[in-house]
């Protein structure tokens, strides 16, 4: 008997109808200044769509493997990169779904940001927003049919994932908050594919 496989391209939640439940699923993006505010919620399927801004790479952080999801500082720039003061930002700050948040800024600096973070190898991984663990979608809860214990695919569907820092790795992850210098309006002009 002969057994063949196709590689799969991604490890996003459309793979499967187990897991499409969470296409719908929306992370929050604000953008502050002293006295604006823009927002705006996208999806799991937005993001899984940004192909250009899709990183797969091998975590050694709480030893959570390899890991499939979007570069945050590409999205930041896609989304906002005509804004003035996104270049500089104040902070960068994550939120989970039970209230926990981390300024990502303060602990990477712009440099992790725009280079990633030196694991232990010299190497930098970036700091991404991820929807998939060790080849499967990530799923809310273990209880999940889609949960896989040797994946570990749980707490999200979106998880930040940052080398090294371990509370920097935000479970359950649902809002984006970048603080800019300045004040007035804050015009985003949404690039066509996440409109």
């Amino acid at each position: 008997m002969e057994v063949t496989a196709n590689e799969i391209e991604t490890w996003g939640h459309a793979m499967s109808d187990v897991y499409s439940e969470f296409l719908d699923y929306e992370m929050t993006f604000t953008i502050r200044n002293d006295d604006h505010e823009w927002t705006h919620n996208f999806t799991v399927a937005q993001f899984e769509s940004l192909t250009d801004l899709i990183v797969r790479e091998e975590y050694a952080v709480l030893e959570i493997g390899t890991c499939e999801g979007i570069d945050i500082w590409k999205f930041i720039k896609l989304v906002a990169g005509n804004v003035p003061g996104i270049e500089d930002p104040i902070s960068i700050t994550v939120y989970a779904s039970d209230g926990y948040k981390n300024d990502l800024l303060s602990l990477f600096y712009k440099e992790g940001f725009e280079l990633g973070v030196l694991d232990a190898n010299g190497d930098r991984k970036p700091l991404i927003i991820a929807y998939a663990l060790n080849g499967y979608p990530i799923v809310d809860s273990e209880n999940h049919e889609g949960y896989t214990g040797i994946a570990g695919n749980t707490a999200g569907p979106l998880r930040v994932i940052a080398e090294t820092v371990q509370g920097a790795s935000v479970k359950y992850f649902q809002k984006l908050v970048v603080t800019i210098p300045g004040s007035g309006p804050i015009d985003v002009q949404l690039p066509s594919q996440l409109q």
